[in-house]
């Protein structure tokens, strides 16, 4: 069975990621989503809102394949706006 990524990176796809792995598909979790927004906002060095501060700039999706496991990733690339 394939494990599902979920890879966040802010402003460029060379920042260190935040990633989440998943069993079955991606489902976030009110946790999920409070930890994210927290990864981001210490990224940003302030507090900050899914909702308003988060634009999504670019949605890749990638299949890695090896003898032991396979991995679906989907990176996501973000920037912070200012409201």
């Amino acid at each position: 069975m394939a494990v599902k990524r979920l890879e966040v990176y802010v402003d460029s796809y060379r920042s260190k990621p935040f990633i989440m792995d998943f069993d079955d598909k991606i489902e976030l979790t009110p946790r999920d989503e409070a930890l994210i927004e927290d990864w981001i906002g210490m990224c940003a060095g302030r507090d900050i809102e899914i909702e308003r501060n988060i634009r999504v700039e670019d949605v890749s999706h990638h299949f890695l394949e090896s003898v032991e496991s396979a991995i679906h990733s989907t990176c996501v690339r973000i920037s912070l706006v200012d409201c």
